[in-house]
């Protein structure tokens, strides 16, 4: 199985990268196609430099390399950002089993304004996700299947055992934790971005998670509010959903 997580920022996607990790024959992949987005776009982030020196710029280079490592027995998760889909090819990824992690646009915003000052919904991602569930619910092999951050924050355990039922994987409970932190598979950028997921040992909620939304921001909030509603509907954890499966 090759597992397309498809998140947004600040939405303790590499927390569950780390979660996956701690699974036998499961390989991670963090963001493997950033330096294909930054070249494309020419967008400027933190680490920019670093990263387009580090990693290929082509697409179809890194598929070919991730595919090389999809042997017998190996199950591959990889973490991509809804907002590198602007530069990538939705249809290569279809025979891929999708995972769209959500997160209520309020507290992304809250979270990613404290490194990037003024961002878009391009960087937010949420409306892009919405778009990209819509395509892989019509194109893919396998439905695509939607999680919410924020429920996986209240019940990790439960939720989790959730979400490895949808993907027809044994729960293993050995997801709940791991060690503390920078790992061998994090990301360049991981300096900029994952200070506070190397100090956890699992999933845990960060303090400044209740941080209020800029006044400046309310229209992007707003904006991207009616996506992740429209998202949250498909989340295996809403409770409504669940009494239909």
């Amino acid at each position: 199985m090759i597992i397309n997580l498809i998140s947004c920022p600040r939405t303790i996607s590499t927390a569950l990268m780390y979660s996956f990790a701690q699974r036998e024959n499961m390989q991670v992949f963090d963001e493997p196609f950033y330096a294909v987005y930054l070249k494309e776009t020419g967008f400027s982030h933190p680490g920019k430099e670093d990263i387009l020196r580090s990693m290929p710029h082509q697409e179809d280079v890194i598929l070919k390399n991730i595919l090389s490592n999809h042997v017998s027995g190996t199950d591959l998760f990889i973490k991509n950002m809804a907002s590198h889909f602007l530069v990538l090819s939705p249809e290569r990824f279809e025979t891929f089993q999708t995972v769209f992690l959500i997160r209520n646009p309020l507290r992304i915003i809250t979270s990613y304004c404290k490194v990037i000052e003024e961002p878009t919904a391009q960087d937010v991602g949420v409306e892009r996700q919405a778009e990209l569930f819509r395509y892989y619910h019509e194109h893919s092999e396998e439905a695509p299947i939607v999680i919410d951050s924020n429920d996986i924050l209240d019940r990790p355990g439960h939720h989790l055992q959730s979400l490895c039922h949808a993907l027809h994987l044994e729960f293993d409970p050995g997801m709940l934790h791991w060690p503390a932190g920078p790992k061998h598979y994090d990301g360049i950028w991981a300096p900029y971005w994952y200070k506070h997921v190397h100090s956890s040992t699992r999933f845990e909620r960060q303090p400044s998670s209740q941080d209020p939304l800029p006044e400046r921001l309310r229209p992007l909030y707003e904006r991207s509010l009616e996506a992740y509603e429209f998202l949250y509907k498909h989340s295996i954890t809403n409770p409504d959903y669940a009494t239909e499966i």
